[in-house]
């Protein structure tokens, strides 16, 4: 077999392995970004930690520290989307919220 028949097998496979279990892989996907959240949120709620966090997500437990509390201001972020030249539609479309969201995101050319 070639390396090009190979890669073609292996895609089929991973392909049918998605078909087939596709809801374990999104309860999996699901279940991480809770965890991922949760392992942002509950240490400083629990007084353990000091996390930056956009002011939208601050919630009930949470306040805002800065210089009064002895702490740096933190830097400015800078987001760009970059995609290929001709995006798939899935990601033009992510591309198109992205820039509706966050005012003066740009798309830089490289």
């Amino acid at each position: 077999m070639t390396l090009h028949q190979d890669l073609t097998k292996l895609q089929s496979a991973m392909s049918a392995a998605v078909r087939e279990h596709w809801k374990a892989f999104l309860f999996e996907g699901i279940l991480l970004v809770i965890l991922g959240l949760a392992a942002i949120i509950l240490p400083p709620l629990a007084g353990l930690a000091v996390t930056p966090l956009p002011a939208s997500a601050l919630i009930a437990g949470l306040r805002i520290l800065g210089i009064e509390e002895g702490l740096p201001p933190l830097p400015d972020l800078e987001f760009a989307v970059y995609e290929k030249a001709r995006p798939d539609n899935a990601a033009a479309a992510l591309a198109a919220v992205l820039l509706t969201l966050a005012p003066g995101l740009s798309r830089p050319t490289v």
